[in-house]
């Protein structure tokens, strides 16, 4: 499993792109996990805070006091940046562009050896929507998220993954996707492997359902609860059978 990673004993400063998501949550572990005895290896989870999702950085921090805890390896910084330029759903490629020049501006500050990508491939439509019918006895809540499911972004789709090179030599850092020539299911796989699936995947939060956008129940502020019908906590059952 540990090959996913590709790494390398002549790095000595790291940038690992941290949402606290299931994927970056056990892509931050498996990387504390391997150098957690070299002291002269620096870690730096990157964070990028938005006015529309002004979460993550919350919930990075979950996932590096846990790591902390489980592996004894402290971050050397946690960069986090704010972007006032995400606003709305239509702004989404101020996310895009933010989180490239928050790597920009930390590898000037750190000099990176590398930088992990947590991203993975979407699962094959026909396999997720089934296993979702039948985890979902309730026909409004599979129609729910059915339309978040067949309106994903194909970009990720598994085989066609516009982002599917995992190991790229930026000539000033190499830029690592280890897992994006899987789905969900191989983040699952992970997890069982480093058996982190009672302790450390409870705190990961994948819901991009902001609380004002929740139709199954009224909501007042952001609660660490998925909605369950959302894209990605449909990916989170196929995977893992459970949301948390």
């Amino acid at each position: 499993m540990k090959h996913l990673f590709n790494f390398n004993d002549d790095w000595t400063s790291i940038g690992v792109k941290l949402s606290g998501g299931a994927d970056s949550a056990i892509m931050y572990y498996a990387i504390c996990d391997y150098f957690k005895d070299r002291d002269d290896v620096k870690i730096y989870p990157m964070t990028l805070d938005t006015q529309f999702k002004n979460w993550y950085s919350k919930g990075a921090k979950r996932i590096i006091a846990k790591v902390t805890e489980l592996t004894g390896k402290s971050p050397q910084e946690h960069i986090v940046k704010y972007s006032k330029k995400h606003t709305n759903r239509q702004t989404a490629d101020w996310y895009i562009k933010e989180q490239k020049n928050l790597i920009i501006e930390s590898h000037t500050k750190f000099n990176f050896d590398a930088v992990y990508n947590g991203l993975t491939s979407n699962p094959v439509e026909e396999d997720f929507l089934e296993f979702i019918r039948q985890y979902y006895l309730d026909d409004k809540l599979f129609e729910l998220t059915k339309k978040h499911i067949v309106t994903r972004d194909f970009d990720r789709d598994l085989g066609k993954n516009k982002y599917g090179q995992n190991v790229i030599d930026t000539g000033h850092f190499i830029n690592i996707r280890p897992f994006v020539h899987g789905d969900k299911k191989l983040i699952s796989e992970v997890y069982k492997y480093y058996n982190r699936l009672d302790d450390l995947y409870p705190l990961s939060y994948s819901c991009e359902t902001r609380w004002q956008e929740h139709k199954l129940e009224q909501k007042h502020s952001h609660e660490w609860k998925h909605c369950g019908y959302c894209f990605f906590c449909a990916e989170r059952i196929y995977a893992f059978g459970k949301l948390e």
